[in-house]
Order: structure tokens, then sequence, then C-alpha cells
């Protein structure tokens, strides 16, 4: 195992465990399941703003969460391509 995987496994393990005692968010910034379940909202306007603005081009999302600002951009009348992190990490470890 490299070291960099586990040092992410280490991580996630540590954020894991700040969820698990009741946090709504991590050290790192990330969302709680129960958080996002609970608190987490959608901007409508903003995802509509986002497709127009991205019109034709390719976007990167790194951490969207649950996905749901990349449907509604995928869903809207742009044509714009999405590619997420992890299809980024598949094909730099098939290299």
């Amino acid at each position: 195992m490299r070291l960099s995987q586990r040092t992410n496994e280490i991580q996630h393990l540590a954020q894991k465990a700040q969820c698990d005692a009741g946090a709504t968010t991590t050290d790192t910034g990330a969302w709680c399941r129960d958080a996002v379940n609970q608190l987490h909202m959608t901007d409508l306007s903003l995802a509509a703003a986002l497709a127009q603005l991205f019109g034709s081009k390719t976007v990167l999302s790194l951490g969207d969460g649950r996905g749901e600002y990349r449907a509604l951009i995928l869903n809207s009348s742009s044509q714009v391509s999405y590619v997420t992190a992890v299809l980024i990490s598949i094909l730099f470890t098939s290299i």
C-alpha cells in the first residue's frame, strides 16, 4: 500500500470519528452524513447560474458531495462535460 493511500485512510477514519461523535462537519470542512441529510440545501438558482457560466466547457469536480449540483447542471440545457475526481483517480491509478 502506498503511503498516500494509508494517509488518506487515516484521515478518513479521523473524520468518521468526528462525525460519529456528533459533529456536523469535520476539521477539514467535510459535511457529516447526518448533517447533510438534515441541514444541506441545494440552491437551484446557483445551479442554473453555474450551468449558464460553464456553457460547453469541461468541469472538474472535486468533492461535490452527493452530486446534486452535478445532476442539475448535466440536466440543464448547457453542453457541459463533467469530470469527477473519482474518474481522475481511476485514470491515474491505471497508468
